[in-house]
Order: C-alpha cells, then structure tokens, then sequence
C-alpha cells in the first residue's frame, strides 16, 4: 500500500462528511472531529499526521469513529424516529465501536470481537432495509388507490406520501452510514467478506425495484429530495467503490505502519491536487 494511496483515502473520507454532519458534530462532545469542520486539504493531511493516522489501526478507529457520529448526529436530526426506537439502534452502533477498539487493543480476542461488532452492525442494517421498503410499500398503496378514493383522501394522502419519502431519504442515509461502518470492521477481519459485497448489492436492487425511485420522487415535497431518488443508483455506486477502497487499505497483512511518521518523503503537492 503506497503512502499517497493510503493517505488520499483518509483526506477522501474527511472531505466527503456532508456540512449539515460536521455541524452536529461541532455541537456535540467531541472537539477532537469538530476540528476538522472547514478545514483546507492542507491541513487535513497535517491533522492525519498529528494523530498518527499514518498507522493502519489508528486510521481504522479514527474511520469507525467517526463513522458513529455520523450515525448518531442523523438520528439526532431525525425527529420522525421514535425516541425509544431511536435509542436502541444508536447503542448497537456505538456498542459495535466499543467492540471494534477493543479488537485492536486484545489480539487474542480480535476475531471473535470483530464478528461481534459486525453482527451489531448487520442487524441495523437489516432494520433499516425493511424500514425504507416500508416506507415505498405506504407510498406505493397511496398510489394504487382507484381514481375517486384518492380524490376524496387527496390532501391528506399527499402529505402522508411526502412525510413517507422524507422518512425513507432519512433512513437511506442511516442505511448507507452502517455500510460504511460494516465495511471497515470487516476489511480488519481475516475473512473472505465478499458476501457482504453481495448483501449489499441484493439490498440495492430490493430497494430500487421497477419504478420505486420515481414513486418516491412523484411525492417529494421539493427538488432536492426528488434529486436524491433520481441520483439514488449513484450513491449505491459510491458506497460500493468506498467498500474495494477499505478492502484496499485494511484488508492484507498490515506492515506497523503505511509510511514512517515523518512526513517529508510524502509528495504532498500529488495528494493536495487530486
């Protein structure tokens, strides 16, 4: 694994944390991430240097930590989610993250943790999965109402299809999160995880089945979430390019570090400008 490589997918990822994100986070307790709000690729790469996440273990906890604020700052924002319904997916997140950190830290049981902490992350995967065809399925017998009835519900089925492709855009989002989360967990795992690859490919054509991501935009409440059905395959194809990048950077036998702390041999002008 080259230097500029490893170090592009750590500024890939920080880069790519949406604004509304990295204000929750700068919100929350966590000064260490909030930091990072704003800031110029420069200065990304310094910060990557100053932590030491030129170390394959330190980036991979630096990654899932980050990955749970992400988590947790949406389920903060998503106030269709009912408090206890909340409450329990976000511990299996961040109980998924304890997990993880404590792999890293006890070889002996680095296996077994892992597992753990990727069957924590799978079952919201799974939740969420049912949770966004739910949603399609509200929407879609909205739709399917014959001509008179629809007319005399009109009003209140319209706002109950726009408030059902919301919660659905929210849960998408959650949806991709865990993935991303799963991915880096198992890319430190000794295992052949191509059926995870799998998984998520099922769940996408699940998802997007004949004509629900037009159904969902026919009933948004405005252009950026009609954009986000229209571009749905896209970020399907995003997180899936972000799963061969963590296979790329976690998944082989890790030398102690990707590069020497020292920064000078690193050709900061070829990584700053891609």
């Amino acid at each position: 694994m080259g230097k500029e490589k490893a170090i592009q997918f750590a500024k890939k990822f920080i880069k790519g944390i949406p604004k509304s994100t990295w204000t929750r986070i700068e919100n929350s307790a966590n000064p260490q991430l909030a930091v990072l709000a704003g800031t110029s690729d420069k200065e990304v790469i310094e910060y990557i240097v100053k932590y030491k996440l030129t170390k394959p273990d330190n980036l991979a906890k630096f990654i899932v930590r980050l990955l749970i604020e992400q988590g947790t700052a949406m389920y903060e924002g998503f106030y269709s989610i009912k408090q206890d319904y909340k409450n329990e997916w976000k511990s299996k997140l961040e109980s998924a993250g304890d997990k993880f950190e404590y792999a890293l830290k006890n070889p002996r049981k680095k296996e077994k943790e892992l597992d753990c902490a990727r069957r924590e992350v799978m079952d919201c995967i799974r939740v969420f999965k049912n949770d966004i065809l739910e949603h399609i399925k509200q929407i879609r017998q909205i739709d399917n109402q014959s001509t008179s009835k629809f007319f005399l519900t009109s009003w209140f089925s319209l706002i109950k299809c726009q408030k059902e492709s919301a919660f659905a855009i929210d849960t998408v989002k959650l949806l991709m999160n865990a993935y991303e989360l799963l991915f880096v967990i198992s890319s430190n795992t000794q295992d052949d995880i191509s059926s995870i690859l799998n998984c998520f490919d099922e769940n996408k054509n699940e998802i997007m089945a004949g004509d629900n991501c037009l159904l969902m935009a026919a009933y948004c409440k405005n252009i950026e979430e009609k954009n986000f059905w229209y571009g749905l395959s896209d970020l399907w194809d995003k997180e899936k390019d972000f799963y061969f990048e963590s296979v790329e950077v976690f998944g082989y036998e890790k030398e102690p570090a990707f590069w020497d702390d020292e920064i000078d041999d690193i050709d900061l002008d070829n990584i700053l400008y891609r």
